[in-house]
């Protein structure tokens, strides 16, 4: 049973001190991205233990691909985000300074020292972020990463799969995401097939692989939803198992998952390596703040995709009116509004017509009447759909549940006691 189910136990403590040695170590593009995004002496203890590594380390043709895609945006984005800091600093020192303002006119209240003490704090953040901004630039700019990137995976990266292979991954790939088979399902969403296939052919490219050079599978990915790993009530318990199934029954081999984090933390021991714990404590905020703009990314464009698709089945007259309803019923999934919220929605727009208005009253027994309404008066249309994303959560995110973490976030590895 064990040597059949090998990955569903627990490593003895022999074989977890030589995993990393005697495995096929392979790296989504997501924690390559994440040297662009984690300090700079994370991303240095990163890079030195990936040249440790080396010996057992191979990307994926896909993984490599979306790393190029990727990485000039995620350095933009890391920019942005020194800018965002000093215009949340720059809102904060007016917010003090008018209130101080306002409160030294009574003799009673000393605040005046406060503010101008505050304002010098300020200055001295400002000063020091916008250092750090510039730091990051002149160190990107000689692209110093991209170059130890390259080092590292000289030799080292996949074959792409050929334009007859790729055609049939992607034809399976619309049966599993409809059946809801790992890896990928929860990016079938996405409008480009190589986007929305990606994972699914960078798994292939690693079955394929493991099943040619016959060793274990080590698979480091930042990558935590539902599509990858097995989640019980929230917590993350290793690879799924139709994954684990797959790899074995492909090669014959097993399959270990683990976070950016929880791989620096093993290979500290593998390979003799000290890594500070605020290093790890750094990648594993990063893979968390990265996963809230992503969810936040993914249900906005979610819904304003169903936006377009209304629109556009609304506005061609030879499209049936079935195709129409069925437009606007993903319309109300997808914008997660009720028709008695649209109803609201219609009696808060003032110029609404009462077409339209008695066209929702009646839209779960009569949605034809809501489509001619809407072709009638396009600008209601407009206005509904601006009212139907002040439904999403704060920052423009659905009010999705979201999967907690194990409090030591062991969710890695199947193997941990």
């Amino acid at each position: 049973m064990k040597e059949r189910f090998k990955a569903f136990f627990p490593l003895e403590d022999e074989e977890r001190s030589s995993l990393l040695k005697t495995s096929a170590i392979v790296l989504d593009a997501n924690v390559l991205l994440s040297l662009y995004r984690v300090r700079r002496q994370t991303t240095e203890q990163i890079l030195k233990i990936l040249k440790k590594a080396k010996p057992n380390l191979w990307l994926p043709h896909q993984a490599a691909f979306e790393f190029f895609s990727n990485k000039d945006s995620v350095k933009v984005q890391a920019v942005k985000s020194y800018d965002q800091a000093l215009k949340k600093l720059d809102a904060l020192a007016n917010e003090i300074r008018n209130s101080t303002e306002e409160l030294s006119k009574d003799r009673l209240l000393a605040v005046t020292a406060i503010g101008e003490q505050f304002s010098s704090e300020v200055k001295k953040a400002k000063q020091d972020i916008e250092k750090k901004r510039k730091g990051y630039e002149t160190y990107h700019q000689k692209e110093k990463i991209l170059t130890e990137v390259e080092k590292i995976f000289r030799g080292k990266v996949g074959e792409p799969f050929d334009d007859k292979a790729l055609a049939e991954v992607m034809k399976e790939g619309e049966k599993r995401y409809t059946d809801r088979i790992p890896p990928g399902f929860r990016d079938n969403d996405k409008s480009q097939n190589v986007r929305r296939y990606g994972d699914l052919i960078m798994w292939k490219q690693m079955m394929k692989y493991v099943a040619e050079i016959k060793a274990p599978l080590v698979f480091i990915t930042d990558d935590v939803k539902e599509d990858w790993w097995q989640i019980v009530a929230g917590q993350k318990k290793g690879p799924r198992p139709e994954l684990v199934e797959e790899l074995f029954k492909e090669s014959g081999q097993p399959l270990y998952m683990y976070t950016l984090d929880r791989f620096l933390k093993h290979a500290e021991s593998a390979f003799e390596v000290e890594i500070p714990d605020e290093v790890i404590e750094d990648t594993r905020e990063t893979r968390r703040l990265v996963r809230v703009n992503e969810t936040r990314r993914t249900n906005v464009s979610a819904g304003q995709r169903a936006v377009a698709d209304l629109a556009t089945a609304l506005e061609n007259p030879l499209l049936a009116e079935v195709e129409k309803i069925a437009a606007m019923q993903k319309f109300a999934i997808k914008t997660r509004r009720s028709s008695n919220e649209l109803v609201k929605a219609a009696f808060e727009i003032g110029n609404s017509p009462n077409t339209a208005v008695k066209a929702l009253l009646q839209f779960v027994n009569s949605p034809n009447q809501l489509v001619n309404a809407a072709q009638q008066n396009r600008d209601y249309l407009r206005h509904l759909t601006d009212y139907s994303f002040s439904g999403f959560g704060r920052d423009g995110s659905e009010g999705e549940d979201e999967e907690e973490e194990d409090e030591d976030d062991r969710e890695s590895d199947p193997t941990i006691p």
